[in-house]
């Protein structure tokens, strides 16, 4: 069965484990129950068989964000109950699965209290290899493989640098990427982070980053050497234990999102995984700037304070706290921006309002006026400069300016859309 709405029947488990385990689960609170969320066509849960034969729903939600769904359309009782009977029947199979093993009741209890963590998180329960590669739709030898052995599914390549040198890029293959996706989707995104953080996380961007730094007398800008790199095996493993996983499972989620003992560059889950594991390094500097009275946030290995013109002098506590939470300053990349000058944070400049380089929106209007009146294959011709894809980039680069100054980008836009490509 896919992922989505409960189910209206009552055939709610397969025709080979209808029997005790249905009886008490689908009591008439618990029917009722499933057909109001699947009347409101809610995703709930989807059922499956885990390798022990015991129906495991794979999508419990927690209690909370469950409650938040369905009190919206008056039904938060019904909601917290449904939630609660979840929960038991989650309990119910993993002493049916401890059982089964041979594990002890001290083990199962243990694993339960696993689950619970897990369920009040939201975040997706995974008992064991077998399981986890059902909730994936991933054969368990394929797994096993990525698992074990995940330096068989990287391509690595390098890139440039705008400073110079080479960024050395290892991405991952369609079906490791496929996990790591569903990975960063369901666990990676589910607890908070920071508001100091504004890297890869929903509704922040270079332009919220850019706007925490607006009208300072001084902006500091703080490259991190190797971010990426920098962080180790044992800090992803400790990241999955403290989300609530047992030990073998958080084995399997470290050696799917690292690559021979570090963060890839170039897997979709790396910039998350060092959102967390950073944490602690972002606690650090945020109290010192607290004190201070100063701004910090961290876009990457990005870091800006700004503030008054004190804020320079962080620079030595910085460089120290950075190097005790195991990472290094590159101070060939620190910029000292003061206000009598263009201040820029992630790319934008930010003296009075975020904005986009004045010289970058003339390059682009006259890119755009060349293309109006004299073609794009003359100015091809001429320039030799202009790509394949020109109408693609050029949007591109519209389109960030609309989402910097709207009316800017607009009147861009209305040029592009004006030329016959």
């Amino acid at each position: 069965m896919t992922s989505g709405a409960l189910p209206r029947s009552s055939s709610y488990f397969p025709a080979s484990r209808r029997g005790e385990e249905q009886g008490a689960f689908c009591s008439p609170d618990a029917t009722a129950l499933r057909a109001v969320a699947s009347g409101t066509a809610l995703r709930v849960a989807t059922l499956v068989v885990a390798q022990t034969g015991h129906v495991v729903p794979t999508w419990p939600l927690s209690a909370i964000d469950f409650s938040q769904l369905v009190e919206q359309r008056g039904i938060g009782r019904q909601a917290v109950m449904l939630v609660a009977l979840i929960r038991n029947q989650w309990h119910q199979t993993i002493r049916n699965y401890c059982l089964r093993m041979g594990a002890s009741r001290e083990a199962g209890e243990k694993l339960i209290s696993h689950v619970d963590r897990l369920l009040d998180q939201g975040l997706p329960i995974i008992l064991d290899l077998n399981h986890f590669a059902r909730l994936l739709g991933i054969p368990k030898h394929k797994m096993a493989a990525m698992i074990y052995r995940a330096d068989r599914f990287y391509k690595h390549f390098s890139i440039k640098k705008r400073s110079g040198g080479a960024r050395e890029i290892s991405a991952p293959t369609i079906i490791l990427k496929q996990c790591q996706k569903w990975i960063l989707r369901n666990i990676l995104e589910k607890p908070p982070v920071p508001g100091c953080v504004q890297g890869f996380v929903s509704k922040r961007s270079i332009l919220t980053n850019a706007a925490l730094h607006v009208g300072s007398q001084v902006v500091v800008n703080v490259d991190v050497k190797d971010f990426f790199p920098s962080i180790r095996w044992g800090q992803v493993f400790n990241l999955f234990r403290h989300l609530g996983y047992a030990k073998k499972v958080a084995f399997y989620l470290t050696k799917l999102t690292t690559l021979n003992g570090v963060l890839p560059q170039g897997a979709p889950t790396s910039p998350m995984i060092s959102n967390h594991v950073a944490g602690h390094l972002d606690a650090r500097l945020m109290g010192l700037t607290r004190r201070e009275g100063c701004a910090y946030s961290r876009y990457a290995d990005d870091l800006t304070f700004s503030g008054r013109s004190d804020v320079v002098s962080l620079l030595p506590l910085v460089d120290k706290i950075l190097k005790e939470e195991g990472f290094a300053l590159n101070k060939g990349k620190t910029r000292i921006m003061r206000s009598n000058r263009q201040q820029e944070v992630t790319g934008l400049v930010v003296n009075n309002k975020p904005a986009v380089k004045r010289s970058h929106r003339r390059w682009l209007r006259q890119q755009v006026y060349y293309f109006g009146r004299f073609g794009l294959d003359d100015c091809r011709a001429r320039t030799r400069t202009i790509r394949k894809n020109a109408r693609d980039f050029f949007y591109g680069h519209a389109l960030f300016l609309r989402m910097v100054d709207r009316a800017k980008g607009n009147a861009v836009l209305e040029d592009l859309d004006s030329i016959d490509w």
